[in-house]
């Protein structure tokens, strides 16, 4: 299954016990050379930068396999042909605790044949993606989401059959979620984490910007970058401030809104295994993602418990049909491999629809005091060029 040349070995990693690979998906017919996508169409390309049409053109148009959801458990050598079904049933609600569920309302040939809650993944040692916060993956019981659209459960079927009907009737209902009374944020409150946008500039020079800091920065924080962040954050505050500043237009208010990233709009289709080998736990996944390195690593980082913790895993990186940056930074290839962790020995595949991708994209909701967080100062023409230049964008 593991289709290694000398340079894709050269590619693969060992993170503590677990060895990593990340290989291109479909492999080749012949076992010679590095696994490709479809040959490139032919005469795609005239001169440099005058293409006659997509690389991939000719594969596409011709029905071939070459987006992670074409394939299927059947297409790959040593699979077994019948996978088991994965149903993400998220909160619609961001401002009720969650209750429970109720699964009780599906006719019992469609229930699910294992649900998995968050307190099973704290039982089973998964932790969070989320390195620098202990949010949960799932919604815990009795508490609020972190953001709208949520998960509060994996429910897996056993066929496609079953899957498909039941989420026929769970897609559009909620009321197979039981949630509390709604509650209201207090003034001022971020539910999600805060993040800061800070630029400033002084003499056409860029002085300070999250961009080159690598990430968003939280003037509240402790670490050096927060503290340089906050002291520049200080003197963009004392110029807006300031009654003999002239030619400055300030832009304030009080603003409830959501951020919604990334979002793919494309239906998405991916495939994991986890199965024991020769005494060490293998897991696989065919997935389309634009981070298949970060994607692998983190899934090895998240699985800890001594009965999910993979020896291996080999990522096979298909094309995911329309990335646009969508599939960067993406929980998707995270839920299939806890998924299959749960459901070791049988493949397991899971399917977003365009609804689906719209509610699962990542989403939390920021309610932002007026002055307090949200000024943004544009530099009037007048000013000239040598003049100080503060931008400050916080949410």
């Amino acid at each position: 299954m593991l289709h290694q040349t000398r340079r894709t070995f050269v590619k693969s990693m060992a993170i503590g016990t677990t060895a990593v690979a990340v290989v291109r998906w479909p492999p080749p017919l012949e076992a010679a050379g590095d696994p490709v996508q479809p040959p490139p169409s032919r005469d795609w390309s005239g001169a440099p930068g005058q293409a006659r049409y997509r690389i991939d053109g000719i594969p596409k148009v011709t029905g071939a396999k070459i987006y992670a959801r074409d394939f299927r458990a059947a297409d790959i050598p040593g699979w077994p042909r019948n996978p088991a079904y994965a149903y993400v049933l998220r909160a619609v609600h961001a401002d009720r605790a969650f209750l429970g569920l109720n699964l009780d309302q599906l006719p019992e040939a469609l229930r699910p044949k294992l649900v998995i809650q968050q307190q099973d993944l704290w039982t089973r040692g998964v932790t969070s993606p989320w390195f620098d916060a202990p949010a949960p993956m799932l919604v815990e019981k009795d508490a609020n989401p972190v953001y709208l659209g949520q998960p509060v459960a994996f429910l897996i079927f056993d066929d496609v059959d079953t899957y498909r009907a039941a989420f026929r009737l769970m897609q559009f209902d909620p009321s197979y979620i039981r949630y509390g009374a709604p509650t209201v944020a207090a003034s001022g409150q971020v539910l999600g984490d805060p993040y800061y946008y800070i630029r400033f500039s002084q003499g056409g020079v860029e002085q300070f910007s999250q961009v080159w800091a690598l990430s968003a920065v939280n003037p509240l924080g402790t670490t050096a970058c927060d503290q340089l962040a906050k002291g520049y954050q200080e003197q963009i505050r004392a110029m807006l401030d300031d009654p003999a500043r002239q030619g400055w237009r300030v832009f304030s208010s009080s603003t409830s809104t959501q951020t919604i990233d990334p979002m793919f709009m494309e239906p998405q289709t991916g495939m994991a295994y986890m199965r024991k080998v020769g005494g060490k736990r293998l897991l696989d996944l065919v997935v389309g993602t634009q981070s298949p390195d970060g994607d692998a690593s983190t899934l090895c980082d998240m699985l800890q418990g001594p009965d999910v913790h993979p020896n291996e895993i080999t990522l096979y990186s298909c094309y995911p049909g329309g990335g646009f940056g969508g599939r960067d930074t993406s929980l998707f290839s995270y839920f299939l491999g806890i998924i299959a962790a749960f459901v070791p020995g049988r493949p397991v595949r899971l399917e977003f629809d365009r609804f689906g991708q719209f509610q699962g994209a990542f989403v939390f909701q920021i309610v932002v005091e007026e002055r307090q967080l949200d000024v943004l100062a544009i530099e009037q023409r007048s000013l000239g060029a040598e003049s100080n230049v503060a931008e400050l964008i916080a949410v």
